[in-house]
Order: structure tokens, then C-alpha cells, then sequence
């Protein structure tokens, strides 16, 4: 039995941001993360540079076994949790057993299995670890492809079209949607997408998926389930993450993710609660703007639940208020969303672009009051929305105006 009076399931940014804001904390605590991949913190925003060649694995990597021993944090790397009695406080990993008095679930997301990866793993490629991205870098450098297709309709999606663009690769995307970002645009975005695809000279293929994969020499063969055959040399499949939590037994109240309040402690089903945590992609809370329950699931998200959950388990009584937000580049489009951005949600949207095709914009309400925003080509306005979200104001639609 390893006796912990802090434990941290998941050594990613949540998870390594609530352990030392801990520390700073609690010089005296027994803290420990267990961690399922091999490898100590790494920056998963710099994996499509380092794909690309543009960093190198040193700037990738941020901490390293120097730095949990100076803050005496014990990191156990490749420990995949099994099971959580919450009565007894234990925590099941492999073979061993690890007590605690307070536990933060910030175990993130796994890649949804995909049935057609088993059978080709030297040609189809995920980009969500540091594995992933070297296994991704190794073939682009051996194989040097001309053809790829990517799978799927998210940012992930994005991030692997950037880098085939990068290396000069013919591309087609994929999508189940009938638009790209359907739940995010309207007609006016979708047009505006599509100019961007056209610049970049990606073929899109949507209401469509894949219905078989098979091997013709050196080339893949993907024929979808609307009858269409492509020929690729390599697969990206960007087709989405599964919140891990499996491990909880169906004790903790979940959606999307964990149910958190404010303070990111977890909510119980029964009379267990207490003592419990979450954070980062695998915590649900609340938004305060919008007054939605959402998951969101980028970096910077991830250091600030984490940091807001280590001092929460520190006796702090200060909520979580954030407004979320995340920025990619679209092809060499620079890209902002933020708050609260799904038409589903929202009360209201509308949306504006310049005459020159160069901005576009999509606003959500509701009550009248801003709460998200997804902005392309126009990221130097995104601490002016997150200003006016925040301030939680009546908004004028004519102050966005790109026209």
C-alpha cells in the first residue's frame, strides 16, 4: 500500500498544474501522480510542430524527473488506474495500491477506437500523444507520401491538414458532417471554409465515412460508405476523444465528463461524495456565462482547472470563472473560439465577414448577452469578446461589424 495525502490521476497539464500549485500550497503534503503514457509533461501544442521538424523534442518536453524531485512529487509514468473504491480511499493500478486522502481525476481523454486502425498500423496515424506525433514524424520521413487522407471533423483534423500542407502532400478530408464544423457556422462560414479548402487545394468529401480500408501494394485503398474509392498513402484519423474515466465505476454523476461545482470538487451519486476532484478534459462544469454544463478540452483550460482544483484541495474557497477559450491556424488562417460556441446552445447567433473574404465571424447569445464566439481570420479581437462576455452586457450587433 502506497499512502498519498494527495493523489492525481493523469500527469498531463491539469494534473501537473493542480500537483505543484499543491506543493506551493502544502510544503509538508505526500503528493504522487500516476500517469498512464511513459513520459513526463510534454507540450501537446507543439506535437504538429515537432511533426513538421519546426521544434526539436527538448522544447517539446517541459519538466523532466529533476523537476518532480525538487518539488517531491513521486511520478509513476505507465500506471493505468483500473478501479477507485472511493469508500476506502484506494486506488487500483496494475498490481499495486495507492491510498489517499484527496484524489483529482484529470485523466483526460483516450482516442475512440477505430475499427479499421488494427489492421494497418504502419499507415494509419493518430496525433494525441507524444508517441503518436514521433510514429507520425518517423514515416513522413521515410515514406516522404504524396497522397494522405484525413478522417475526421475537428481540430485534430485541422492540425494533421496543416501538416500535410506543410510538406507539400496532396490531402482529402473526410467528414460524416454535411459541412465542416456544422454545429459551429452557418451558410456564410461554411462558404468562407470552403475558400479556405479551395487556397489550400484539399479535396472535402462530406456525408460520407469510411466503410472498408484495404491494402494494394503500397497504397491504401479507402472505399465510404457513399461508394467512393480513394487512393492514399496514409490515413490521419482525427475522428475524436472519449473522456477517460472508466476507471470510477459508475460512482461519480458524469456526462461528457465529471460532474464538478465550482470548486471542481466531483459529484457523487450516493453518500460517498467529498474528497474527490476533476479537471482538465475530463471535468464538466458549469459555465457561468452561458449557465451550460460544457467540457472543454484545450490546453490552457487544462492549467487553469488544474491550478484552480489544487488550490480548491487546499482549503482555497475561490470558484472557477474563466472564460475558455482556444486558437489554432486553419491552413494558415488563424482561428479564435471562444466561450460557448454551438448553435445548439445558443438562444440566438448571427454572423458577419468582411466584402474581401478575409473575416468571419459567428456570435452566440443568449438573453441577449454574449457568450461565445468563433472568429477566423480576426483573432485580434479575442480580449475584446472575452471582455464583453465577462461583462455579461446587453451587446449592440452592430459592434462587430467587419464591413
Amino acid at each position: 500500500m502506497l499512502d498519498y495525502d494527495y493523489l492525481i490521476i493523469g500527469g498531463g497539464i491539469a494534473g501537473t498544474s493542480a500537483a505543484e500549485t499543491i506543493r506551493r500550497a502544502d510544503a509538508s503534503a505526500r503528493i504522487a501522480i500516476l500517469e498512464a503514457e511513459p513520459d513526463f509533461l510534454y507540450s501537446k501544442v507543439l506535437l504538429p510542430d515537432f511533426v513538421k521538424g519546426e521544434v526539436d523534442l527538448n522544447k517539446v518536453m517541459l519538466r523532466s524527473i529533476v523537476n518532480y524531485e525538487k518539488n517531491r512529487i513521486d511520478f509513476y509514468p505507465e500506471t493505468v488506474v483500473s478501479k477507485i473504491d472511493f469508500g476506502r480511499r484506494d486506488v487500483f493500478a496494475d498490481e499495486r495500491v495507492f491510498s489517499y486522502e484527496k484524489l483529482l481525476i484529470a485523466s483526460g481523454g483516450k482516442v475512440k477506437v477505430w475499427k479499421f486502425e488494427a489492421g494497418f498500423p504502419d499507415k494509419v496515424f493518430r496525433l494525441q500523444t507524444l508517441v503518436d506525433a514521433t510514429r507520425l514524424k518517423e514515416f513522413l520521413e521515410r515514406r516522404k507520401p504524396a497522397r494522405a487522407l484525413v478522417v475526421g471533423g475537428g481540430f485534430i483534423a485541422i492540425e494533421f491538414m496543416n501538416i500535410f500542407k506543410h510538406f507539400g502532400i496532396q490531402t482529402k478530408l473526410l467528414s460524416r458532417d454535411r459541412f465542416f464544423w456544422a454545429n459551429f457556422l452557418d451558410e456564410r462560414g461554411h462558404s468562407f471554409l470552403d475558400n479556405i479548402f479551395g487556397d489550400s487545394k484539399i479535396e472535402i468529401v462530406t456525408s460520407d465515412e469510411v466503410r472498408e480500408i484495404s491494402e494494394r501494394e503500397d497504397d491504401l485503398e479507402v472505399l465510404t460508405q457513399g461508394g467512393a474509392g480513394i487512393a492514399t498513402d496514409i490515413v490521419a484519423a482525427g475522428i475524436g476523444l472519449l473522456r477517460n474515466f472508466d476507471f470510477a465505476g459508475g460512482v461519480l454523476n458524469t456526462g461528457r465528463g465529471i460532474f464538478v461545482d465550482e470548486f471542481m470538487l466531483a459529484e457523487f451519486k450516493s453518500g460517498l461524495g467529498g474528497n474527490v476532484w476533476a479537471a482538465g478534459d475530463a471535468a464538466e462544469y458549469v459555465d457561468p456565462y452561458s449557465g451550460r454544463r460544457k467540457v472543454f478540452g484545450n490546453w490552457t483550460h487544462g492549467f487553469l482547472t488544474g491550478h484552480a482544483a489544487g488550490l480548491s484541495m487546499t482549503g482555497s474557497k475561490k470558484p472557477f470563472r474563466s472564460v475558455a477559450s482556444y486558437s489554432v491556424s486553419f491552413l494558415g488562417v488563424p482561428v479564435a473560439v471562444i466561450g460557448t460556441v454551438d448553435n445548439q446552445l445558443a438562444e440566438e447567433a448571427f454572423s458577419d465577414a468582411d466584402n474581401m473574404g478575409r473575416k468571419y465571424g459567428r456570435f452566440f447569445l443568449k438573453g441577449g448577452k454574449l457568450i461565445g464566439a468563433l472568429l477566423l481570420g480576426a483573432q485580434k479581437d479575442t480580449p475584446r469578446v472575452i471582455k464583453m462576455i465577462e461583462s455579461g452586457e446587453i451587446i449592440d450587433r452592430n459592434i462587430f461589424k467587419f464591413t
